[in-house]
């Protein structure tokens, strides 16, 4: 279909998935050119049900263990509302969909990776396979499948060692799983016999920043890309402040030869870690999916929902990776909660089992980056002049957790 032939006004869209910082950049991005946005597989969060450009949310629910079910009760809602295309916002959707692919409604457009891209990609031992066949930098890693197996590379390891787990989400799509870090091999064994979660990949702790490609790709091109560090960072949920950044030309190539290799098609990030001082950098993981820093990208003028969406109706993307630098964006509550524990120096032995052990910074930067947040030089991930009332809420969220807090007696 040429661009000619398609409407102005998108289909209506139903999104899966209840994490707002994929949700809303979606719903908001085609909500704002006419689409009929819908929203299930989600816990009816307030902040993504208070706005405006949802108009419907379904309690059609995703249930891993019972896949029959759950495909049966998504194509009678495709069908009854007419659905044109179909979004998974978090990775447990995405990933259901990607296996199931086969079972879904044909007449409806799933924007999910290609079957080869999404086999690799979800499954961080392929990826690491993958990047060393490339001859993509990863971090010294064991593939472990036990904890006697373990035993045999304790003596390997020296300082800080990375637990992970081969795909973010559990077997059955219902939790997500977290990086753990340890502060040497003794840590390491006593941490996975209290709570063993084999096979895993135990890597070397790799000092650096995170950075991240995130981009649109079409059967392995790299069609729109945009760069970002993570200023705050925790083990398990992403960063919750990030800033767009000029495209280092090694990162690029490594991530063109890796979406060439898949044939991808469709959006994902490839996520390095760099150390700024020596310039060295490795492949931590490819995310093939809506990435959590996406509103940062909205932000710097590239709308990969939208790019998406035309992509999934055969128009063809224009080659670009212009986008604007410097643009700081984050989650309002998370990074509130991030910057409070990091002046508490809260997480200088967390092993992030919550995923929330944080990256350390010094008290002048935390000041000066409290300072962009109450000067309102940055922007909110959840915040949008023409969409107003998911801030609200978060806003109303916050205050009445730390009214509940304030009021709890004391032991």
């Amino acid at each position: 279909m040429k661009a000619s032939q398609v409407s102005n006004t998108p289909g209506p869209v139903l999104i899966l998935g209840d994490d707002a910082r994929t949700v809303l950049p979606i719903a908001r991005s085609l909500g704002k050119r006419g689409a009929e946005i819908h929203l299930a597989w989600t816990s009816r969060s307030g902040i993504l049900t208070s706005s405006r450009y949802i108009e419907r949310t379904h309690d059609t629910p995703l249930e891993p263990g019972d896949a029959a079910g759950t495909l049966a009760l998504l194509t009678q809602l495709l069908h009854r509302h007419e659905i044109e295309t179909v979004f998974p916002a978090t990775e447990n959707a995405t990933v259901f969909l990607c296996r199931h692919r086969d079972q879904l409604p044909k007449d409806v457009r799933f924007a999910i990776p290609n079957r080869r891209a999404a086999e690799v990609v979800f499954d961080k031992h392929r990826t690491q396979l993958l990047a060393q066949e490339l001859g993509v930098p990863i971090p010294a890693t064991h593939f472990v499948e036990s904890q006697a197996a373990l035993l045999k590379v304790l003596r390997d390891l020296k300082g800080p060692v990375v637990a992970k787990p081969l795909s973010s989400t559990s077997q059955l799509c219902t939790e997500k799983q977290f990086v753990r870090v340890f502060e040497n091999a003794e840590a390491l064994r006593s941490g996975m016999r209290a709570r063993p979660n084999y096979p895993v990949l135990i890597q070397e702790h790799f000092q650096g920043e995170g950075q991240g490609i995130g981009f649109l790709a079409r059967r392995g091109d790299m069609r729109r890309f945009t760069q970002h560090r993570r200023l705050h960072e925790t083990t398990g949920h992403g960063s919750t402040y990030r800033e767009t950044m000029p495209v280092n030309p090694e990162l690029e190539t490594a991530a063109r030869k890796l979406i060439a290799k898949l044939e991808f098609d469709g959006v994902g990030m490839c996520e390095f870690r760099v150390d700024p001082k020596s310039g060295r950098w490795i492949l931590m993981e490819i995310n093939g999916r809506f990435w959590g820093s996406l509103p940062l990208a909205t932000a710097a003028g590239v709308d990969f929902p939208w790019l998406y969406y035309q992509q999934q109706h055969d128009i063809d993307v224009e080659s670009s990776g212009t986008y604007r630098v410097g643009v700081r964006a984050r989650m309002f509550r998370e990074d509130l909660r991030w910057m409070w524990r990091s002046w508490r120096r809260h997480d200088q032995r967390n092993t992030g089992d919550d995923g929330w052990r944080i990256s350390q910074i010094s008290r002048g930067r935390l000041s000066y980056d409290l300072f962009r947040l109450l000067t309102g030089f940055d922007y909110i991930d959840s915040f949008c002049w023409s969409d107003l009332r998911p801030f609200r809420t978060e806003v109303s969220l916050l205050a009445s957790k730390l009214l509940q807090r304030k009021q709890r007696p004391s032991l």
